[in-house]
């Protein structure tokens, strides 16, 4: 489904917080001295959060709640924009837990005053008192659950996003009551929640929220009414992208918000480009190409002159708007060179992005540069206007390659210091020049998807619906493929699946089904990109499921792809017997219940030599037998419950047994974050594989990515995002063993494990063997026969 302003990054936890707006502060006490400021004004911001937190140690002792609290609010936004966003996390839950201790410290002393067991109540907690009783302090601590909504919505965490959001209104509320003015803080506090809202999928809840919002303030503030009309326009933006899926529900709604927001006369320059920019973008679906040139005209008058206008954060959706229009609009004179014209400002603006991107720190949940929808808008034009310029191969190869380009901005890649692939090493390590061996590169936009097949000859492009379509039949498919078959229907033949072979079509067209029945091999790029793609299950045509005919490895990037190739030739392939244990498995801790018996679970590893195999289950199953089981095995099987936990940036999450054999841990990508992995994972868990909310940096906070940053040993993982049958995956993981101890790649392995399941009646349905895939290097063989 649509999600409005995908990407957009809170305010409140990405600008100094704004002192006028908080309670005042003794003069001698000032937030931060002449050094900090300059280091903040200079951009200097990681000099700046070192000078903040000695500034912190001198000003402790003075024990003044109010004033360290000012400070500390500048920390937390300080890690927001350095992307330290768990050390922000930390420092807003530091600082609620001190100010309300300070609180309740000051309260005890006052009673104990009070109850004449103890002398005059000391300074500083009679500061701490007035500061509450003002409505200062609550104040102060309603702005720092705004700085942490802020810090959860940049990590995509909206849930808890809105539950602090209405912390920090309750604690305004509170504030007000004690005679506290609290409406300089509201602005920020709404526009934050728009933002939040904005992202989330629900754009009745978004659309109830302003209207709520307007009704509460009938004679709002100069500055309130420009924050509101600031709301409606985005509101207006993000209404209008659901509009591109359900046009009769939401073209209206949209309008009415952005014509609105500008009629009220009250938006600065740069707050009209986004309504004047969507309101193009209606024109020109409903052509009205007159209309769309006079928006697009404003938008460009309101974006002002360079150096600036490239800054703003709907530029690359007016450049791709304005390349769209050129497109469009037959009449232009001279149109080729226009288009060429627009084709190269698209690329200039791509690899401005690119750059601003691949130096950003790192952040443990990632931020890729395709989790903002005008990056996969104007690759979606850019790729329209190169098959437009040059039809045919050449075309097709440049628009690939721009594909190709964001990857140096991929967390993971500059991670693992992959280096840029191109197509020449897509074809030369990918497919290492094979040509029963395919590459699909998929790229899902706000207009229109594609996907790119690639082979050792040629590069054709296949244009798909668009991802808010896509996504939107992939929840039936999800929905439909985690029945259970007996729970789907009790007798008679094969359930049809008709959602999935719907999804099939539009995923997998018909001139692209033929080219991959005619090969043995396929490795897939920017499956995550929307979502749990179950591929394996899915149609050739009227022909076999993919997983069935085709050996299947994805991978999080060519890059990426390509390095853990030419890792695992380097590593090469070993015996499957000896002394040297070859393989392991650990799992089924105590505590919950389990369906099979621990001898199922270690027949997965009968293709082994007894010698070469190492089991830990029950109790056994540590963090610890991990880390052993990966330090001396090749091949690690890890057979245990999965949950989502959406609270963590990293929701996949395994149980383990803890320190005592009563005591259970739910582990996940950041536990793991350390874990030296070996060749092969497998994870035998449901829902391993389900990823952040919040996609775009391929893989970068999911168990997959985590294992294979996990060392120079790491190549391959196997793991799934749906609901997993115990019986199955042992069955599964038997299979793909003996595959494997025959000298079989991870993929073909899989393939292999697949269609012998398929072929008996109890597992044929794609539930049973359809719901795993391979990640990494899966086309190289891991034992040697």
């Amino acid at each position: 489904m649509p999600r409005g302003a995908e990407g957009t990054t809170a305010q409140p936890a990405s600008q100094e917080a704004n002192t006028s707006a908080l309670p005042s502060q003794p003069p001698d006490r000032a937030l931060c001295d002449a050094e900090y400021r300059k280091l903040r004004s200079d951009g200097k911001l990681a000099e700046a959060l070192e000078r903040l937190q000695r500034y912190d140690q001198e000003i402790q002792p003075w024990k003044l709640v109010h004033d360290r609290h000012l400070l500390r609010v500048n920390v937390v936004q300080l890690h927001t924009r350095l992307g330290q966003l768990e050390e922000a996390r930390r420092a807003c839950d530091t600082g609620i837990e001190d100010i309300t201790r300070a609180h309740d410290a000051a309260l005890a002393r006052k009673a104990e005053i009070e109850a004449g067991a103890a002398g005059p109540l000391e300074e500083h907690h009679s500061r701490t008192l007035a500061d509450w009783n003002s409505g200062a302090l609550v104040k102060l601590r309603g702005y720092y659950h705004v700085q942490y909504a802020g810090v959860l919505q940049a990590l995509g965490l909206s849930d808890g996003a809105i539950r602090e959001l209405e912390l920090a209104q309750a604690d305004y509320a509170q504030a007000t009551a004690s005679k506290a003015d609290c409406r300089d803080v509201l602005p920020a506090l709404w526009r934050l929640e728009s933002n939040v809202r904005s992202n989330r999928f629900d754009p009745k809840g978004y659309a109830d929220f302003y209207e709520r919002l307007a009704a509460r303030n009938p004679t709002p503030s100069k500055d309130e009414a420009r924050i509101l009309a600031v709301i409606r326009a985005h509101l207006g933006a993000t209404l209008n992208e659901y509009a591109r899926l359900e046009p009769q529900v939401w073209t209206d709604s949209a309008r009415g918000h952005l014509e609105g927001a500008l009629a009220s006369g009250i938006l600065t320059g740069g707050e009209r480009v986004e309504p004047n920019l969507a309101l193009c973008d209606l024109d020109l679906r409903a052509g009205k190409l007159a209309d769309a040139r006079e928006r697009l005209n404003r938008a460009d008058k309101d974006l002002g002159d360079e150096p600036g206008r490239s800054n703003h954060p709907q530029y690359a959706t007016f450049k791709t708007l304005e390349a769209r229009f050129a497109r469009t609009n037959s009449d232009d004179a001279g149109k080729a060179e226009l288009l060429t014209r627009r084709r190269d400002e698209l690329v200039e603006t791509l690899g401005s992005a690119v750059e601003k991107f691949k130096v950003l720190d790192l952040w443990r949940g990632g931020h890729g540069i395709l989790s903002n929808g005008d990056m996969r808008g104007l690759l979606g034009e850019l790729i329209e206007l190169e098959r437009l310029l040059a039809p045919g191969a050449a075309g097709v190869e440049r628009a690939f390659e721009h594909l190709l380009s964001i990857e140096k901005a991929s967390t993971l890649v500059r991670k693992l210091g992959a280096s840029p692939a191109d197509l020449a090493r897509v074809r030369g390590t990918l497919l290492a020049g094979r040509s029963d061996h395919a590459v699909l590169h998929y790229l899902f936009g706000p207009v229109r998807s594609y996907v790119f097949y690639v082979d050792s000859k040629s590069v054709e492009c296949f244009p798909l619906a668009s991802r808010d379509e896509l996504e939107s039949l992939l929840l039936e498919v999800e929905a439909e493929l985690s029945i259970p078959p007996a729970a789907a229907q009790s007798k008679g033949p094969a359930r049809a699946l008709k959602s999935t072979q719907a999804f099939s079509e539009r995923m997998l067209p018909a001139e692209l089904c033929t080219k991959l029945l005619r090969c043995d091999r396929v490795t897939i790029i920017g499956r995550e990109m929307l979502g749990n793609v179950p591929f394996e299950a899915l149609l050739l045509g009227s022909g076999p499921r993919l997983g069935l005919h085709l050996a299947v490895a994805d991978v999080p990037s060519a890059s990426v792809g390509a390095l853990l190739v030419e890792r695992a030739r380097t590593l090469g392939s070993a015996s499957p017997s000896g002394g040297a244990r070859s393989a392991a498995l650990v799992g089924m801790p105590k505590g919950p219940r389990w369906s099979l018996a621990s001898s199922s679970a270690e027949a997965m590893l009968a293709p082994f030599d007894a010698k070469a195999r190492h089991v830990a289950l029950g109790e056994r199953a540590t963090r610890s037998a991990l880390d052993e089981g990966a330090r001396f095995a090749r091949l690690l099987v890890v057979l245990t419950h999965g949950k989502q936990n959406w609270e963590r940036v990293d929701p996949a999450t395994l149980l383990l047994q803890g320190e005592t054999p009563s005591e259970t841990v739910w582990i996940g990508a950041s536990e793991l974050s350390t874990f030296s992995s070996p060749e092969l994972v497998v994870l035998l868990a449901c829902g391993a594989d389900v990823e952040p909310a919040r996609r775009g940096d391929a893989g970068s906070a999911g168990l997959a990515g985590t294992l294979l940053s996990g060392g120079a040993r790491a190549r391959c993982v196997i793991l799934g995002s749906f609901d997993l049958d115990s019986g199955a995956a042992t069955t599964l993981g038997r299979l793909l063993n003996e595959a494997l101890v025959g000298g079989a790649d991870p993929a073909s392995a899989l393939r292999q494990a697949r269609k012998t399941m398929a072929a008996r009646p109890e597992f044929a349905d794609p539930f049973y063997w359809g719901l795993l895939r391979a990640v990494g290097a899966g086309h190289e063989t891991l034992f040697s026969k």
